[in-house]
């Protein structure tokens, strides 16, 4: 590889990896820390059967959304998400999330608690379409001037109780300290958006599959294992050091792209200013444990109809069943069918695991899912760990005051990643202000990566124009 480029990428994450493909017909390099490329979404495979790790891609099918628009162009094929939307409860029983009534029913919630729930669960609904039809700039801005338990105001107690309990678990804020738009980030679990479930789309084979189309089409291959130490403005152009097969290296390119989590970015740029350096604070990142299990289900199971089942008191905040490559089917000559079920823990279910071995981690998490399903009992025939120490972003209370400045360039260094992902493509210096919000949430969806990627590149097109 040559010493010098027009456009330097790091991070072949889906952020990274959508600068480079928009900017594919100049000479541009990708540097990637990893062994492989998608970020916190890679190829995996459990004794032979394809799955993913990481995020499954879902994203809301909006065919005009830029998301949506990427993914036709590289052809990368989707499906509706199958499954329902379920929550496990402290009391130990599955409910589906459904209608208000119901699920205050099976949540076994009193008769006086159930007018604040039905009103608080319509009021999410509420929330969630207006949320869905831009511009919500004033509304982002309200959500993120009060906390949790102020947007919540006086409800009954077994209501409160109920969303600090989840809202601990799932997302790992707090009510009173956290913003009302960082509860909402999770609102499948709370209902409300359980209304609109079904209507996801996941592409088929899983996110990885669109890094990989993007890859396919760039003039070079990304260099994989190459682990960059420092990114500086030198004059007109930038200085990138990395490590790669042993070697130190210096790239030198006319613009950068970080694609990078936050804090990784803080590291390796030099010379970050104080106002770029308290937006970047405005985002805290949540770590993340995962636990892949492959199931040999042997015939119908009590987890076939299951997508996403939120759990409270368990070891992990969530699971999904993961179909993505379809290998919950009986596959040819009869073989015995399967499932792979993904189990994550997040923010504080995750930060107590992180002096635990890889095994005593992964025993605890099965033995959580025996628990649920006791279904499940000598059917694990294998199982695979990955943790991320830079998960989730998720903004803190006057996020929306720091975005202009954390999308900023700097010199010729271009910012990327879901941490910055509120895009407005018609105006990409105003990402976030007067504009689209990237689908409400600034969380590893695909929404916040692709536009993320799509602005970075808009602004080197721009310059190079």
């Amino acid at each position: 590889m040559s010493d010098s480029c027009e456009v330097a990428i790091i991070g072949a994450g889906l952020s990274g990896l959508t600068a480079a493909y928009q900017l594919r017909d100049l000479d541009v390099v990708v540097l990637e820390a990893d062994d492989q490329i998608g970020g916190r979404s890679q190829r995996t495979e459990l004794a032979g059967w394809p799955t993913t790790t990481g995020g499954e891609g879902w994203y809301d099918p909006n065919p005009q959304s830029p998301e949506s628009r990427l993914l036709d162009e590289v052809g990368v094929k989707t499906v509706p998400v199958p499954g329902s939307a379920m929550l496990h409860t402290a009391g130990g029983r599955t409910v589906t999330l459904s209608t208000p009534e119901q699920l205050a029913q099976d949540l076994g919630l009193s008769e006086q608690a159930c007018p604040d729930f039905l009103h608080t669960f319509q009021r999410v609904a509420d929330i969630c379409e207006a949320l869905a039809n831009p511009p919500v700039d004033d509304l982002i801005r309200k959500l993120l001037s009060v906390t949790g338990a102020e947007w919540l105001g006086p409800v009954h107690d077994e209501v409160l109780s109920y969303y600090r309990r989840l809202v601990s678990t799932e997302i790992g804020i707090s009510l009173d300290v956290d913003s009302a738009f960082s509860m909402l980030t999770g609102m499948p679990a709370f209902g409300g958006a359980s209304d609109v479930w079904g209507g996801f789309l996941v592409p088929e084979g899983g996110a990885p599959m669109i890094g990989r189309a993007m890859a396919e089409r760039l003039q070079r291959p990304p260099v994989t294992g190459a682990l960059v130490t420092s990114v500086a403005q030198n004059g007109s152009r930038v200085t990138i050091t990395y490590r790669h097969e042993g070697q130190h290296k210096t790239l030198d390119a006319e613009h950068v792209v970080m694609a990078t989590p936050h804090p990784v970015t803080g590291q390796i740029v030099r010379g970050l200013p104080s106002a770029k350096l308290a937006a970047m604070d405005s985002v805290r990142v949540l770590p993340i444990v995962e636990v892949l299990l492959l199931l040999a289900d042997g015939g119908p199971a009590p987890w076939d109809d299951l997508s996403a089942l939120w759990t409270i008191d368990k070891s992990f905040s969530v699971c999904v069943h993961s179909k993505t490559d379809l290998v919950n089917r009986v596959g040819d000559g009869g073989a015995e069918k399967h499932s792979v079920i993904k189990m994550l823990a997040v923010g504080p279910s995750a930060a107590p695991l992180a002096d635990r071995t890889d095994e005593r981690v992964a025993d605890t998490f099965i033995d959580d899912f025996i628990d649920m399903f006791p279904e499940a009992r000598d059917k694990v025939r294998a199982h695979s760990i990955k943790r991320w120490t830079h998960g989730v972003p998720l903004p803190t209370l006057g996020f929306d005051q720091h975005v202009a400045e954390m999308v900023k360039p700097l010199g010729n260094i271009h910012f990327a990643g879901d941490w910055c992902g509120f895009v407005d493509t018609a105006n990409p210096g105003g990402a976030g202000l007067d504009g689209d919000w990237g689908g409400y949430t600034v969380t590893a969806a695909l929404n916040a990566v692709v536009r993320a990627g799509l602005r970075a590149a808009s602004e080197i097109r721009d310059r190079v124009s």
